[in-house]
């Protein structure tokens, strides 16, 4: 709003509207032209809004009023007061020309530089004819020529022509945008024209709009500023500020400035040196050029002719700079090598303008020539020699391509800085913001102040003071966010159609430069990747085209990002497709309001498209907050998925359960604070549609090597058929494709793969293997071999079970490795059970009512023990000789002295046979065989052996310490004498007569039940510690292997004593504890020792042969003649001296009918019906 007191009316207004505005401004030109004619005024105040502008951006149009542009309406030239306006930029104070915002700008009027327009003295006019902003323009379309007048309006967005204008052979593209007028209405568009247009020697490439019914051809912004035909101003730019800085600082804007400090290049131990021997050859047209450039570097001191041998001499690399210069740089490869780099970090360019939030005010300051400002030391000079062809000159100033000239240089800059809030530097580029004017004015002071101070100069041309907008690092930044610079998309819009590969991907290089500022590209990419594939050919097609110009469409129209706030609540949110990623961080307010912060977009390589889509998903947020980790490390973060199963397998599910792929995901996700949400996938739109519209990733994702393939310890051959059953395989075929497609509803599967359904996670396809996890998924031809590599070393169950883990799965492995192991011939002949819970005898109820007998070896002599089970008092004789008689003659002698016992429990050695059966039935008394070789059963006479033994060895007289140990208590309290006789026995130890005299009152039922307690307690402890099982009942017709003869037999009948079996062998019957017998549900084939069930045929490998003594079951004949015995060995020491008698009486097994198991139920067994 050129008239003031209307401005600042329209501003007192709580509740304006552009309308409102416009209908005021309106009155108010109205009102002035009327009084402008009353009193013959001269000139006229005219609000003009154009009629034919296209598409003009209101805040835009209101901000190009502010600063005086003069496209399309009228100004007035008046200065209202010449004692308080500046001649030259008309602001309401008086400064010097020096100091005038309008010294370097050009006036639209006269193209003179030295003030603007709207101050121009030129001509004096009352109303601008709008021939002034014509402009004649040469156009060309395909064949068609002509030269065309064009109304140059900076409110247009686009270049508008009318159709009558165009010649017939002009091909009209169909337009997809929607055009609309200033008062946003639609125009009437037939389309458009790829066209080209020269002014002077400047040359715009872009699309020209058909609008029906136009009248004048339309010049819009992105011509005007692409042929430099007016410079549009930024408001901030020209206004006044409150710092004179070539007042305060007079020396900050001279030539060449220079660090105090002076730089030396550290070279390697041993450096290569490298001489060019002739300069590269320059162009003609640049040699010129090239002179005056070395001149002027010499004059500046910057290089220097040398004459003297340097080590290292490179050739120069000339690049044109500008309209008319030159600028000359070393090509340094070879003493790059030789370099010892001082290692400092370059920030990224997102980095560095993520501490942006909140700043309203800025500056951006550009050192002049920086690299130039540090000088080098007088050795490193010589290193920078460079080949002209006007000879050798090295530099006194660090030059630019020295690898380690950009980080110095940051360091010094930042280390100058460091303390300093609000300054951002990125090498010689300062960038300083604030949140108001004066602290800006103080940062920006101290900023040159210290500039000053140590004599750098700056580029006057380049910096930018006070601005509300600033371009840096080829963004413009403002308050409201980070948008792409419009020059550097320039190179997009006006790209032309590429013709091969190299220049489809220069064109796709620079879409991905601005892909963190495109929301939404939809599917356009995928064509135009698609012919960068190996082995497609380039075929331009109307679909690449579409894509090619939808993409230049949406770059032009790359939104604005917020700045980075660390105290937001931040958000991720990513998806996949089925060939790229696509997330957006996201930042959210205290009143719920989203801002993005950026977006980020990749396709997927050739592994990743065969990804299970739930590995997809998860990638898809390992590479979202790995693409933004520079924002989130250290801040706890919601990741949105449209996936919900990762919400189990990112958080709870056991990193065990996982695949490699899920578990190298989550394992990259440990490091950062995240939250997983589930977000319905219509309303993860942006992701989604990212991930639909991938931009290409420069850099490659490394894959895990797949060391589980590796580790499974199979040679290639095996690996081979696996993949090929795997192939053939039905079930493995479709659990493929459910993987990589994804798995349908649980109502719509096969009923054959319905097991599989709850492990739908578990797989993935990995180079062509169905992996379960890290294992492969065997398919059901295979599995009976695989079991039996399994089991190759003859491991028990779980180290079988282990093992499988590590490499194979299938469904049901666990329980078929219990049965292979169980059921295995060589592992069942080396097994032994495991103990079971001790039997508790409960103690006698009186002395000498049931004893136990045993003979036992000691120092070549054999002695007869004969202990109490009540009182553990003892006999011991020795024997010599170990017949029946003589162990009789001895029972006899003490079964005098203290009565017969009704209970004499023995072994089954030969001297408790025969003879000794009589002799109890004479002397009345029940004899008890334990159960043969497990004297377990046998507990307390062993007991008895163990403490006369111990007793012999230890003493010289016998007898002696066996009284000591008669007339000792034990644990209940009384020694064996008193509660054998019911009192103390007189012994060497001096007692009191008294005590010999008194009789010993116990009462039995009390100690009974004490010892009966304590026993209790040591059996319980005798299981904890044993760890013991109750082994299964064995029943009469199983087959059983003999762990002591090593030798299968046939359970006969269970016998009277407790876990004692009698099993037929060779028609022999023996018996045996339940711990000598372990079940072999197989039967004998003695012709060809073959097992009647096939799933063990794989066990007989060709080292390991069954010798006929392996053989399991029972043999028909012999089943039919079996001699029943009741042959009974013995642990003790006496076995070498036994001959079993054998008791012959004929038996028959009985009938059983046997039936398959279920867990046989896929298998074909071949069965001896018994």
């Amino acid at each position: 709003m050129i008239d003031r007191k209307t401005s600042e009316k329209l501003q007192l207004l709580p509740t304006l509207n552009l309308d409102e505005a416009y209908k005021m401004a309106w009155q108010a030109e109205e009102q002035a032209k009327e009084t402008k004619i009353m009193w013959n005024q001269e000139e006229i105040l005219n609000v003009n809004k154009l009629g034919k502008r296209l598409v003009a951006d209101q805040s835009y149009q209101s901000r190009e009023l502010c600063k005086g542009g003069t496209m399309g309406r009228s100004i007035p030239l008046r200065e209202e007061s010449k004692n308080r306006q500046c001649w030259w930029c008309g602001r309401p104070e008086i400064h010097g020309k020096e100091k005038c915002p309008a010294s370097k700008e050009r006036c639209f009027k006269c193209m003179r530089q030295g003030h603007f327009a709207r101050c121009c003295r030129e001509r004096k006019i009352n109303f601008m004819d709008n021939e002034e902003f014509k402009l004649e323009v040469n156009l060309e379309c395909e064949d068609f020529k002509t030269k065309v007048k064009f109304l140059v309006d900076t409110g247009a967005d686009v270049v508008a022509i009318p159709k009558k204008l165009l010649d017939n052979g002009c091909k009209i593209f169909t337009c997809s945008e929607t055009i609309r007028g200033p008062d946003g209405s639609p125009l009437d568009v037939e389309g458009f024209i790829w066209i080209q247009l020269s002014y002077k020697d400047r040359i715009y490439k872009g699309k020209a709009f058909i609008i029906n019914n136009l009248q004048i051809p339309i010049l819009g912004k992105p011509a005007i500023s692409k042929m430099n035909i007016l410079r549009l101003c930024n408001l901030a730019e020209v206004c006044n500020s409150d710092i004179d800085i070539e007042k305060e600082f007079p020396n900050i804007f001279n030539n060449l400035g220079v660090f105090q400090d002076t730089f030396t290049i550290k070279l390697i131990s041993n450096p290569v040196p490298y001489v060019q021997s002739s300069p590269r050859v320059v162009p003609l047209p640049l040699l010129d050029k090239v002179k005056e450039e070395l001149s002027r570097l010499v004059s500046l001191g910057v290089i220097v002719p040398v004459e003297e041998p340097t080590m290292f001499v490179s050739p120069i690399v000339v690049v044109p700079k500008g309209e008319n210069g030159v600028r000359i740089c070393g090509d340094y490869t070879q003493v790059n090598k030789n370099i010892i780099r001082p290692i400092f970090p370059i920030h990224k360019v997102e980095n560095t303008l993520g501490r942006l939030k909140g700043a309203k005010l800025f500056s951006k300051i550009d050192a002049t020539s920086g690299f130039f400002q540090i000088k080098l030391c007088e050795e490193s000079r010589k290193l920078t020699t460079i080949l002209t062809p006007f000879g050798r000159y090295m530099y006194n100033r660090l030059p630019m391509g020295l690898n380690c000239a950009p980080e110095y240089f940051s360091m010094k800059f930042s280390n100058l800085f460091h303390d300093l809030e609000g300054v951002v530097i990125h090498v010689d580029d300062i960038l300083l913001y604030s949140k108001d004017r004066e602290s800006h004015i103080k940062l920006l002071r101290e900023v040159l102040k210290r500039l000053s101070k140590e004599g750098l100069t700056i580029n006057k041309e380049k910096c930018k003071f006070l601005v509300e907008e600033v371009t840096y690092l080829g963004h413009v930044i403002n308050s409201k966010g980070i948008s792409v610079d419009p020059k550097r998309i320039e190179s997009i819009v006006e790209f032309r159609v590429p013709s091969n590969k190299k220049e489809l991907m220069q064109f796709l290089g620079l879409v991905n430069y601005v892909g963190r500022f495109i929301p939404d590209k939809s599917t356009l990419l995928e064509p135009l990747y698609g012919l960068l594939k190996q082995g497609n050919a380039f075929v331009w097609d109307r679909c690449q085209q579409q894509s090619f110009e939808k993409v230049k469409y949406l770059i032009s129209r790359a939104p604005t990002l917020c700045h980075f706030d660390p105290k937001s609540k931040l958000i991720i949110s990513a998806d996949s497709s089925s060939y790229g990623l696509g997330a957006v961080l996201l930042q959210e307010d205290d009143t719920g309001k989203r801002d993005v912060v950026s977006y980020a977009s990749r396709t997927l390589n050739q592994t990743e498209k065969n990804y299970a889509q739930i590995e997809k998903e998860c990638l898809a947020l390992a590479w979202a907050v790995n693409r933004f980790r520079d924002f989130i490390i250290g801040i706890e973060i919601l990741l949105e998925t449209d996936h919900k199963p990762l919400l189990q397998i990112l958080h709870t599910k056991p990193i065990d359960d996982l695949t490699p792929r899920l578990l190298r995901f989550r394992l990259q996700l440990m490091r950062y604070k995240y939250q997983v949400i589930y977000v319905p996938g219509k309303k993860l739109v942006v992701a989604d549609a990212l991930s639909r519209a991938p931009l290409k990733d420069t850099e490659v994702e490394a894959e895990l090597n797949i060391k589980y393939i590796s580790s499974i310890g199979w040679v290639d051959s095996k690996l081979k058929i696996i993949k090929e059953e795997q192939s053939k395989c039905k079930i493995c075929s479709q659990l493929k494709e459910y993987t990589v497609g994804g798995w349908p509803d649980q109502n719509k599967i096969a009923e054959e793969l319905l097991h599989y359904y709850p492990y739908r996670y578990n797989f993935s396809v990995q180079e062509e293997f169905l992996l379960f996890n890290t294992r492969l998924v065997i398919p059901t031809s295979l599995q009976k071999s695989i079991l039996g590599d399994i089991h190759a070393g003859h491991l028990g169950i779980t180290k079988c079970r282990e093992r499988a883990k590590q490499s194979v799965w299938w469904l049901g492995l666990s329980s078929q490795i219990k049965v292979v192991v169980e059921n295995c011939p060589q592992c069942i002949q080396e097994r032994s059970n495991k103990r079971e819970p001790l039997i508790v005898e409960e103690v006698p109820n009186r002395a000498w009512q049931k004893v136990g007998m045993d003979l036992f070896k000691n120092k070549n002599m054999w002695y007869l023990v004969i202990i109490d089970y009540f009182s553990r008092y003892f006999e011991l004789f020795e024997l010599k000789d170990l017949t029946e008689n003589s162990i009789i003659k001895h029972c006899k002698e003490t079964f005098s002295r203290f009565g017969v016992p009704e209970i004499v429990r023995t072994d089954n050695g030969t001297q408790f046979k025969g003879k000794f059966k009589q002799f109890s039935e004479v002397y009345n008394f029940n004899h008890v065989t334990s159960s043969p070789y497990f004297a377990q059963s046998n507990g307390c006479a062993e007991a008895g052996v163990k403490i006369a033994k111990n007793l012999l060895n230890k003493n010289a007289d016998m007898y002696l310490a066996l009284l000591v140990y008669r007339n000792t208590p034990n644990e209940t309290g009384f020694s064996p004498s008193e509660l054998m006789f019911n009192r103390k026995m007189r012994e060497i130890l001096p007692m009191y007569p008294g005590n010999l005299n008194n009789k010993v009152e116990i009462d039995n039922n009390l100690f009974r039940d004490q010892r009966n307690c304590n026993k209790g307690k040591t059996a319980d402890n005798y299981n904890k510690r044993h760890r013991v099982i109750k082994l299964n009942d064995l029943n009469v017709g199983d087959n059983v292997w003999v762990i002591d003869l090593r030798k299968y037999g046939l359970i006969v009948r269970k016998a009277k004593e407790p876990r004692s079996y009698f099993v037929a062998i060779d028609g022999v019957q023996y018996r045996r504890n339940r711990w000598h017998l372990i079940p072999a549900p197989f039967k004998n084939n003695k012709e060809n020792n073959t097992y009647g069930r096939d799933i063990f045929e794989h066990f007989q490998h060709k080292d390991q042969k069954c010798n006929n003594n392996c053989v399991p079951g029972v043999n028909e004949d012999v089943v039919e003649r079996t001699e029943l015995s009741d042959n009974n060995d013995t642990n003790s020491e006496t076995a070498e001296f036994e001959t079993p008698e054998i008791q012959s009486q004929s038996f028959k097994l009985p009938d059983r009918k046997r039936t398959k198991p279920k867990w046989l139920e896929d298998y074909v067994c071949d069965y001896i019906q018994v």
